[in-house]
Order: C-alpha cells, then structure tokens, then sequence
C-alpha cells in the first residue's frame, strides 16, 4: 500500500519539478540577461573605459556636476486623454574623464535634482569651490538617438556652447531599466524565482524525509487499535477509482500534491460530484464528515460517480448526491441532517426503498 501511494507522490514529484523548471526557464527567457545583471550588480563608469562597448549594459555613476535637463517624456491616459510627467532627463559633466552625457529619472525627483542643478551653477559661477554631494544613479546605458540626441545637443549649445559637443557622449543612464527590462518586472521575476525555488526546495525536503507519509502515520498513533497490517488489508481490496483515490471498506485513500491522505469511512456523513467551470473550474468529489470538514478530492465525473457507488454498496449511512435541500438542511440543521441517514439504525436500510442519489452539485 505505502508502495503504490508512494509511486504515485513520486509522480506528482515529478510534474511538481517539471513545471517549477518551465518557470525558471519561462522567467529567463523573458527577463534574458536583464535579471543576471541585476543578480551580478551594475558596473561603475570609470575614465577611459570603451563606452561604445558598454551600450545595453547594467552601469552606475556618481553625478556631482548635474548641468541642466534636456528633455521631458509624457505619458498619456487614453482613457482621460490627460498628460502625466513621467521622467526628465539631465546631462551630466563626468569631470574625472572630461566627458558630458544623461541621466534619465522618474519625475518623482524633480525637486531633488533641480537642487543639484542649482549647486553646479553655483559651482560654475565661482560662488562655491567645490561640490560635495552626488547623486548615486544605477541603469541601462543607452545610445541617445532620434529626438533624444537632437534635444540633448541643443541644450548642451544653449548652456555651454557648441564646441562643448565634441565632449557630449551621445550616451544616457536609463534609472528605469536594467537591460531591456524595467525594474518592477525585475523584481517581479526574482519573486517568482524565489517562490518557485522555495517551494520546490520545501517540496523535496518533505519527499525525502517521509512527511509525505505522516498523515497515514498520525492516524496510526492516534488510534492504538489500528495497525499498518489493517490498513494494508483494507488497501488490498480497495476500489481503485483513479490514479489518486482508492476506496476501501474501511477507509479512502487519496494522494493531494505529494502528500497521502486517510480518511475513515465511518465518519463521512455527505458525498457528491461537484464541478464548475470558467476561470476558476474545478471537478472533484466532495466529503464531508461528521465533524463538518470538507475534503475536496480531484476526480473527473466518471471517477466520482464510480466513488459514490462503492460508498452506496458499503457506507449505508451516507448520504450521496446533491440537493438544494440538503445544502440547507446541513448548513441550518446540521442534527436533523445527520438524523436523515447517520443517525439511523442499521436495519432501516435492509427494508428501506432505494433513494435516488446520483445528482450532482449544478455548475455555479
């Protein structure tokens, strides 16, 4: 019995590893280098590094001398038709190399960089001899094209002059991006790693320590009477409904994900088919005990209905298949529910006509 429940956790072991694979491999692919750079960190510019090399790379930089912004990017509602500043782009003097080039922001930081704007006037003007605070940036270096580079040399040419463009790299820091990924989805993807992988990691632990088995286990330890060589008898001339659930005599059997479950059919008082479909479908067969817990079990229409027939031939005491009344009745008058069957002698149903059963709970 232990065998055949633990070949089919292994099985669903299997597919758990599977698909925990085909996210990693999902997330990579999406995120492609982006996210190893994040992992990795950005690289500083330094002076005389090959800027031309460095495009689409993960970078950061130290801004001391913020100059002015040279361009505002917009964002519109198409709902609304309303315009939102989204990000502002500045150029930057990088004095230890003698280059100029941008820096693109949220506009969240406006009034803070419009600070730093102030105190590089000051500084170019001679009121202040030096420059102390920096504004610490990490993104993508990109190549400035199209309008970007023609409002980026203009400004340059009105501030500072035109020959000042021979210094101005056509290059800016996107703080938005890390490769060709934003941040959120950055950190989206490594959520999604780290739950897949703590998930599969707990998953493991729990297969090759046997807490896959505990639940057969607990049963055992609380009830004395009860061994492992009864609980194989019962298994041994179970029904096999599916691949997952059996139904035996004296109790069902049933493996959820990687875990096998034991339930005594003596306590089980309600059992029907139930199915739904759209986004949330789902098809199982439900129990419900005498304590009024609900044990949901995977089964397609067929393997259900094959269950509630065994519990028809054997747990005379049930009540199989689903009505609108005894929803009530269970929820409002949970004693008189189980007076309709549970609670019955023996012999009543030896001479009692048979009770329609199979219907199943209508899809919601």
């Amino acid at each position: 019995m232990l065998e055949t429940l633990k070949k089919r956790v292994t099985k669903n072991l299997m597919w758990r590893i599977v698909i925990s694979v085909i996210i990693v491999g999902a997330v990579f692919f999406y995120s492609g280098k982006s996210i190893l750079m994040f992992v990795k960190g950005p690289e500083p510019i330094t002076a005389g590094m090959d800027y031309d090399a460095a495009k689409g790379t993960y970078v950061s930089f130290d801004a001391q001398y913020i100059v002015d912004e040279y361009v505002r990017q917009t964002e519109r509602n198409t709902d609304t038709k309303k315009e939102t500043l989204k990000n502002i782009s500045y150029f930057v003097y990088f004095e230890e190399d003698g280059y100029f080039f941008g820096i693109e922001l949220p506009s969240s930081k406006e009034d803070e960089m419009n600070q730093y704007i102030d105190d590089t006037i000051s500084w170019l003007n001679g009121e202040v001899d030096e420059l102390t605070n920096t504004k610490s940036v990490k993104g993508t270096w990109t190549e400035l094209t199209g309008k970007r580079l023609q409002y980026y040399q203009e400004q340059i040419t009105d501030d500072l002059g035109e020959e000042f463009l021979e210094i101005a790299l056509p290059y800016y820091i996107d703080t938005n991006k890390v490769g060709d990924r934003s941040f959120v989805s950055i950190y989206i993807c490594l959520a999604i790693l780290a739950v897949t992988i703590l998930c599969l990691i707990y998953t493991l632990i729990r297969y090759f320590t046997g807490s896959t088995q505990k639940n057969i286990k607990k049963y055992i330890e609380a009830n004395p009477s009860v061994s492992m060589e009864h609980i194989e008898a019962d298994f041994a001339s179970a029904s096999a409904i599916s691949s997952s659930i059996w139904v035996g005599r004296r109790w069902t059997y049933h493996v959820s994900g990687i875990s096998s479950q034991l339930l005594e059919n003596k306590d089980l008082v309600w059992g029907y088919y139930y199915h739904r479909t759209g986004r949330n479908s789902e098809s199982s067969l439900r129990l419900y005990d005498i304590n009024r817990r609900l044990h949901t079990l995977a089964a397609s229409e067929k393997e259900a209905m094959a269950a509630l027939n065994v519990y028809e031939q054997q747990q005379p005491h049930m009540i199989l298949g689903y009505k609108k009344e005894l929803e009530k009745t269970f929820q409002k008058d949970f004693q008189g529910f189980l007076n309709l069957r549970y609670n019955r002698p023996a012999e009543d149903f030896q001479t009692a006509p048979d009770e329609p059963w199979n219907y199943t709970n209508p899809e919601e």
